[in-house]
């Protein structure tokens, strides 16, 4: 796994578990995601994987 990320250039950085204010930014970009994946997905979720790629667009192209 490291080969990857070494690859991809991502440092992978490890934080307290249980504990999501150690980790604020990306528990606000999963409550962002879920919100934009739960507005286009059907009702049980079940086609996340088909919307996926319009959200990550979305995200992307936003002014933040």
């Amino acid at each position: 796994m490291n080969n990857l990320f070494q690859h991809l250039g991502v440092t992978h950085l490890y934080s307290t578990v249980y504990h999501p204010q150690t980790n604020g930014q990306i528990e606000r970009f999963n409550a962002t995601m879920d919100g934009k994946i739960a507005a286009l997905c059907n009702e049980r979720r079940t086609n996340w994987d088909e919307v996926l790629q319009y959200v990550t667009f979305n995200y992307n192209t936003s002014i933040h």
